[in-house]
């Protein structure tokens, strides 16, 4: 992998899904990924490593997606953002897209739409 390809932070906490962006999807596509389990870890790794785009999970062990977003964005960390989940409702979709995520996924999603969204 180029050391120039763009880095993809993956922020999920289901270890299948991780092997499935890490090992499988975002290699083929030609990006780097680094992942992160938890939204303290996600913070850490967005401040050191600049990621230049967020696969974010809405259910995190530590904090919402949604208010990691809000965060983000209050610290003016423009980085763009494509949430993730297994319980989509319009309302979280909405609040979502206001926040100034890219797009939002519903799980299981395939390689496929990963690839569309980034």
């Amino acid at each position: 992998m180029q050391s120039d390809a763009e880095l993809v932070l993956i922020v999920e906490d289901n270890p299948d899904l991780n092997s499935f962006l890490v090992d499988t999807v975002l290699p083929e596509l030609g990006y780097r990924s680094v992942l992160a389990i938890t939204g303290a870890q996600a913070c850490q790794i967005i401040n050191e490593q600049h990621p230049d785009v967020i696969l974010l999970d809405v259910e995190l062990p530590d904090i919402n997606g949604l208010d990691l977003v809000e965060r983000l964005r209050l610290e003016e960390i423009k980085t763009p953002v494509i949430m993730m989940t297994a319980h989509g409702s319009e309302e979280t979709a909405v609040r979502a897209f206001r926040l100034g995520v890219r797009d939002y996924l519903i799980k299981p999603y395939t390689a496929d739409q990963i690839a569309t969204a980034i």
